[in-house]
């Protein structure tokens, strides 16, 4: 037997229509390379050897070069099984199905019912977990080269966070963003941050990755002063939307548990983003990976599970 992921049992026959559902197999392919591409390393590696060599579109699909793309959706829901490469275009479905959502366009399927069709723990298909400075748990639902957009999830567990340090919690973002509450809820503070001249209690802060692993915060000297602009509750089911520049934090109760899907959106200048911070640090030290170990993964993807079944 083959040792290629892929096992075709059938070619999947769906006629091109002229719809505003109609995929092409080159577009298809770019959401699959995005979808593998938030995979671990080690997954990412298989995938992309697949793409290049195998040719899975035409093993599975024939030589149509369009589809459509809403019929195949609906098709693989019920017929993907566990083949791991149609449960990829599942994926890669959905997923465009949030990167072409207008501002204010709900989507036609509850962010819950996406992650529960998605599989995410499938042994060919598990997502490359680390943590954020923040505080939460996060994973890549998209990942590509030549779509700007990255799509993740960020999971606060009840009773524990892994935040860098609770003076470095006041933040802005290089793109803009829509941020899904799938499960649980979560306050966004919004900051009015000014630079002044003389000396004060905060400093801004940039981001040096020295490796993905390892991110650096650097006090840039520069003397801030910031209030509170406004506050908002957003609770499962509801969406938010916060542009770019614009400083914020999010706040989670350590006694709850939340889940959200976050769509950072393609800029026009990528501004580079800074943190608020204590005026006499210097730098502090943050590693993705430690205390992320296989268990953790494991664990957080199970609480998921369990939580997207009872919604």
């Amino acid at each position: 037997m083959s040792n290629s992921i892929l096992q075709p049992a059938a070619r999947v026959d769906l006629t091109p229509s002229g719809s505003r559902d109609v995929i092409s197999a080159e577009r298809l392919l770019s959401l699959l390379r995005g979808v593998a591409g938030a995979l671990r390393p080690d997954l990412v590696e298989k995938w992309n050897r697949v793409f290049s060599e195998e040719q899975p579109i035409e093993k599975y699909f024939g030589a149509e070069r369009v589809f459509r793309s809403n019929d195949l959706l609906t098709t693989l829901k019920k017929d993907a099984g566990h083949d791991p490469f149609l449960l990829l275009v599942k994926r890669a479905l959905f997923m465009q199905e949030v990167l072409t959502l207008a501002p204010e366009e709900a989507p036609r399927f509850h962010m819950a019912e996406v992650l529960k069709a998605m599989d995410l723990e499938h042994p060919e298909l598990q997502p490359f977990f680390f943590k954020n400075p923040l505080g939460f748990f996060t994973f890549y639902l998209f990942l590509a080269k030549d779509i700007p957009d990255r799509i993740r999830m960020h999971i606060w567990p009840q009773g524990k966070r892994l935040m860098q340090d609770e003076q470095l919690q006041i933040h802005n973002h290089r793109t803009q963003f829509r941020s899904w509450i799938v499960s649980g809820s979560l306050v966004d503070e919004n900051f009015e941050v000014n630079v002044v001249e003389s000396k004060t209690a905060n400093s801004l802060y940039k981001i040096v990755y020295q490796a993905f692993e390892d991110s650096v915060m650097q006090n840039m000297n520069v003397p801030v002063v910031y209030k509170k602009t406004g506050e908002r509750q957003v609770g499962a089911g509801q969406n938010y939307f916060l542009a770019e520049k614009i400083y914020h934090h999010t706040e989670v109760a350590l006694a709850s548990y939340t889940a959200t899907v976050f769509h950072a959106q393609p800029s026009a200048s990528y501004p580079e983003p800074f943190v608020v911070g204590p005026c006499e640090g210097e730098q502090f030290h943050f590693d993705r990976f430690q205390g992320v170990g296989p268990e953790i993964a494991a664990s957080v993807l199970g609480e998921l599970r369990q939580k997207l079944a009872s919604l």
